[in-house]
């Protein structure tokens, strides 16, 4: 139970005077702390953990993340709230109650699928309404917070938070806000914060705050200007026609008819039927091309908006058919995946599959996958360059380097890298660069873990957030392109009377597609993305900033050359793999342990390529057992993740499934092409358990163990 005293503060000043004090209402002020914090409010796209007066929040702190969980209890100064305790009526209005729930969870976990939450009252909260469907971001609040600690006769009773809030409400932060928080800790009695709460009424003159940081910034969301007179006469006559289709274009124009009447951008997305950031996404698309983000088909001239005001602008190209632009890989090895997209024959396959599925879409009664196309490039990707900047090959790594001078080395190589494909990634021609631009972002974080004790953690901080932010974007689109590559390939194997059976399941995909990407899109060309970049390449010039001294705090030697701290570092990943072998022990495993194995693997494999230069050719093997065992063990999750997307489209018919307050009767999807392709799946998700032991063995064998300790030797 949190119980709590909260106040608004009329600006810094007040902030100021309040964290000089060393007494308050007769308590000792002590133990100064500060904080930078951004808070992420989490919820499925029906928004039903606020439905059902839920809140989840996700907070960043460092290498570790914490889930909270609050359910609201009664109202503030209710004397009756939460199982009938007494509440402090002196405080105003000021003191609230709530249950609350946390999970701590590494870094580098999903907050946004609570099925994958570790087992407690949190996790049955969030999934008691949410089921099974992810979280989305809400919205995010900034803190610089100052907590001190309250103490009375050696007991802590309380503790007080000065937050300087900025609620981030589309693409920038709104202006400051500043609130004064006393919440009762260790031996505190509700005598005591209402003692508190008085002095902070009465003798500073704050002002009870009855809303939560999450409903104050709901309520700044609430407050976008709406958006009435989009349209001339002529485009409302023709998008009214365009919106009686039963597609995603169809939606599309009743979304902006419905900005036209003056709709809020998340009512029109409900009357659509339509996530609210794709909302924003296609009305900014419009406001700079106007019709020209439908179907030429549908229209006779789409001249873009900018070209009425500033003379011709290049029309782009249109989108290419899903098939044509995630090209396959199914149940195909990832290795075989990765050549044959090198082969010449992968193009003819995408053409035969786009033309497969054109033809679906001329005698389909509504919209297939090749009518519902990706959304092509936004007019600032049309304008970037494509071509690449010549690149060294390796980033420089020498043993004499400091690990502070080998981080920065590292993350500018793959920094670089991943500046390299933005304009590819934004185009969506070729989806392999999405991959490397996300790779890149995933070895820049693993970089942070690496190097990480040898650099500032508050400057890295910034980057870190940014990093992980970008990467969860891109992979939203990404693992999409998976499914649908290794879908193809299944289909390719079939014969043609049987290749509809996938229709209605890829229809699904592309519509989740056009919404992943869609996203991207509005966060490349928002503020956060462009606003990290800017952080980084400042840090990038500036190494120094992030870079810790040679002597530690206490005076002693700071191990700190590569060729001193890498054993160390590399026996310390390696003992990270070989921890499963008493664990892994075939069908009995279960299978979210094989995908904790492969992110082991993964930050294994990227340390020895971080100091490949300096390990020199004996780490060849051992990256390339790793690399095995990885791509069978990312074979084998792919295999997880389509089975469950799968079963939910049999059950369903949707990608995921309703939320636990908008379930209905179940009713059968008659879809034998569907499951006969979850089979199989299941088929080898089946043989890729079984012959996983005869990669096992490639790592845990005496082989591996005598190339590593030679290369160790040699440093």
């Amino acid at each position: 139970m949190e119980i709590e005293a909260k106040f608004s503060a009329p600006d810094a000043a007040a902030l100021e005077r309040l964290d000089l004090l060393s007494e308050l209402a007769g308590y000792e002020v002590g133990g100064r702390e500060v904080a930078e914090m951004s808070d992420v409010y989490l919820d499925s796209d029906e928004r039903a953990l606020q439905t059902a007066g839920m809140i989840c929040r996700r907070r960043d702190r460092g290498d570790r993340m914490v889930i909270t969980v609050k359910r609201r209890g009664g109202e503030p100064g209710n004397a009756e709230a939460d199982d009938g305790e007494e509440n402090a009526g002196a405080a105003g209005g000021a003191i609230h109650r709530r249950a609350e729930w946390e999970i701590d969870l590494p870094a580098d976990s999903s907050a946004d699928l609570p099925t994958s939450w570790p087992a407690g009252e949190a996790r049955e909260q969030v999934l008691s309404v949410v089921g099974a469907r992810p979280l989305r971001p809400l919205v995010e609040i900034r803190q610089s917070r100052v907590l001190s600690s309250l103490t009375k006769d050696g007991r802590t009773v309380a503790e007080l938070s000065l937050d300087t809030l900025a609620i981030v409400a589309g693409d920038a932060p709104l202006p400051p806000a500043y609130e004064v928080e006393a919440e009762l800790k260790g031996a505190g009695t509700e005598a005591d914060l209402a003692a508190i709460a008085a002095a902070l009424q009465g003798e500073f003159g704050l002002t009870a705050q009855p809303l939560s940081k999450f409903e104050r910034a709901m309520a700044a969301l609430a407050d976008e200007p709406r958006g009435g007179g989009l349209l001339t006469n002529d485009e409302e006559h023709l998008l009214a026609r365009i919106a009686q289709r039963t597609d995603a274009v169809g939606r599309r124009a009743r979304v902006l008819l419905a900005i036209h009447d003056g709709a809020l951008q998340r009512e029109a997305a409900t009357r659509a039927g339509m996530a609210p950031r794709t909302v924003r996404y296609w009305l900014n698309r419009f406001r700079h091309e106007g019709l020209a983000i439908f179907p030429k088909r549908l229209i006779t001239r789409a001249p873009r908006r900018a070209e009425q005001a500033r003379g011709p602008v290049p029309t782009p190209a249109p989108a290419a058919a899903p098939a044509a632009s995630a090209p396959a890989a199914a149940t195909t090895p990832r290795s075989k995946v990765a050549a044959g997209k090198r082969a010449a024959g992968k193009t003819k396959r995408a053409e035969s599959a786009a033309g497969t599925a054109a033809k679906r879409a001329e005698s389909a009664a509504v919209a297939t996958p090749a009518e519902l196309e990706t959304p092509p490039e936004t007019p600032a990707a049309s304008a970037a360059p494509t071509t690449r900047v010549r690149r060294p090959a390796r980033p420089g790594i020498r043993k004499s380097d400091t690990m502070a001078e080998a981080a920065f080395k590292m993350l500018r190589f793959q920094f670089d890298r991943m500046l390299d494909h933005e304009a590819g990634t934004r185009e969506g021609g070729d989806i392999e660069d999405l991959h490397d631009m996300r790779v890149a972002t995933r070895r820049m974080r693993a970089a942070l873990r690496v190097f990480g004790p040898y650099l500032d953690a508050d400057v890295m901080r910034p980057v870190d957030r940014g990093l992980r932010r970008t990467g969860r974007v891109l992979g939203a689109v990404r693992d999409l392109d998976v499914f649908h590559e290794k879908t193809m390939v299944y289909l390719d194997s079939l014969p043609e009377s049987r290749r509809g059976g996938l229709d209605p399941l890829l229809a699904v995909w592309q519509e989740r597609r056009e919404h992943a990407r869609g996203a991207m899109i509005e966060y490349l060309d928002g503020g956060r993305y462009p606003r990290f970049v800017e952080t980084f390449t400042a840090l990038l010039g500036d190494p120094g900033r992030a870079s810790l001294g040679f002597i530690d705090d206490d005076g002693e030697a700071r191990p700190h050359r590569v060729a001193h701290v890498l054993p160390a570092v590399l026996y310390d990943r390696v003992a990270g793999v070989w921890a499963y072998d008493d664990v892994i022990t075939g069908h009995d495993t279960p299978l979210v342990r094989f995908h904790r194995l492969r992110i082991a693997g993964k930050a294994m494999r990227y340390t020895f390529e971080f100091f490949e230069e300096v390990l020199g050719p004996d780490a060849k093997p051992l990256i390339g057992a790793t690399k095995d065992m990885q791509d069978h063990l990312g074979d084998l999750q792919d295999a997880v993740v389509t089975c469950n997307v799968l079963r939910n489209f049999l059950t369903w018919g949707a990608w995921e499934p309703p939320a636990a307050n908008a379930r209905r009767a179940l009713t059968m999807i008659v879809a034998p092409g569907v499951a006969t392709y979850l089979a199989a799946r299941q088929e080898e998700l089946n043989r890729l358990v079984d012959t996983f032991p005869e990669m096992w063995v490639k790592i845990r064998g005496d082989g591996f163990s005598t190339r590593l300790a030679k290369v160790v030797g040699e440093l």
